[in-house]
């Protein structure tokens, strides 16, 4: 559960919004958050 936290934190301080973080526990999008957060303006 802490993990969706790290990432909803990264996803805020990115400039996203948090809710782009809770993907990362759906089966198939956890391949492309990472990646959208990284190279995403």
């Amino acid at each position: 559960m802490d993990h969706i936290m790290i990432w909803m934190a990264i996803s805020e301080r990115r400039g996203k919004p948090s809710w782009i973080g809770i993907l990362i526990i759906v089966p198939f999008a956890n391949f492309f958050v990472p990646g959208y957060l990284a190279f995403s303006k």
